[in-house]
């Protein structure tokens, strides 16, 4: 049953081996988030300018790149929660193995890239960028001044 394996995994690896993999997985998704997201303004530019759904590719392209940097953080992830050594089983054996599986989920990652890059361009037209931290901080001002409240240093 579902009890009889988290008691037996608690008390073979402790509680630390539900968490086995964390690292790897945020190194793996702040990478792969600087690839999808990072890279999307120099993407979207180097694009020719009569492309259509030239945000739509300019997702896509990052999806890929953002997808290729961060696949052996998925495959170090892999390893750990296996209890396998990732030089052993994954980097010594060569770039075939390191790539096996990148698949599926590079095609997840671009599905997932190619949405963004629809909708960072419309995030773009929504922000107003520091103007609306600005304005934010001034409302606040004046409502906690509206209030008489002042803090330190507002004199």
């Amino acid at each position: 049953s579902m009890a009889d394996c988290v008691r037996r995994v608690w008390k073979e690896e402790g509680p630390l081996a539900y968490w086995k993999g964390t690292s790897a997985i945020f190194a793996r998704n702040s990478i792969c988030m600087l690839g999808m997201v990072g890279f999307y303004n120099t993407v979207e530019q180097s694009l020719p300018e009569r492309l259509h759904f030239k945000a739509l590719w300019a997702g896509v392209l990052c999806g890929i790149i953002g997808s290729f940097m961060s696949y052996p953080f998925e495959m170090l992830r892999a390893a750990r929660q296996h209890n396998i050594p990732f030089y052993e089983e994954m980097l010594s054996k060569g770039a075939k193995r390191m790539l096996a599986g990148y698949l599926p989920g590079a095609a997840r990652i671009v599905m997932h890239s190619a949405a963004l890059g629809i909708l960072i361009p419309r995030m773009k037209e929504m922000s107003t960028g520091t103007d609306f931290l600005k304005s934010s901080a001034d409302s606040a001002r004046a409502a906690l001044g509206h209030r008489g409240g002042k803090g330190k240093g507002d004199e």
